[in-house]
């Protein structure tokens, strides 16, 4: 990864959060070069999936902010797209048909809250697995 340039994986395993669901499938990040003497300022080569390059050129400002939101700082200032197959990494699918309603908030009243509550409980019972 580091001959790569990403000192830091997050880039690669946030990839879908970072530039969301529909752009995540059709790229993934291949390689950060940075300035020689700053890690500021560096180029994001992108891996695109064919026929999706004129796509990504219309949103590449976007995507360029939303890596620099996900560092802190201004990480990226260019894009340059590469034509290749993308990987889409796999992720755990949520089990939405096993949700059972959990007894401790069977007598909460309101919709709103009791399905916020719902799903903190499912989501820290996935997480224990």
């Amino acid at each position: 990864m580091r001959k790569r340039g990403f000192y830091d994986v997050d880039i690669i395993a946030d990839w879908e959060n970072i530039v969301g669901p529909q752009w995540a499938k059709m790229t993934s990040p291949h390689k950060l070069n940075f300035n020689a003497h700053t890690r500021r300022s560096g180029t994001l080569h992108i891996l695109v999936a064919p026929g999706a390059n004129v796509l990504l050129q219309h949103v590449e400002q976007q995507i360029i902010d939303r890596v620099n939101t996900h560092f802190g700082f201004e990480a990226v200032n260019r894009l340059k797209l590469m034509h290749g197959h993308v990987i889409v990494p796999v992720t755990a699918k949520r089990k939405t048909s096993a949700q059972q309603p959990l007894p401790e908030i069977e007598g909460v009243k309101d919709p709103d809250l009791k399905a916020a509550l719902q799903g903190l409980g499912q989501s820290l019972a996935e997480e224990k697995v």
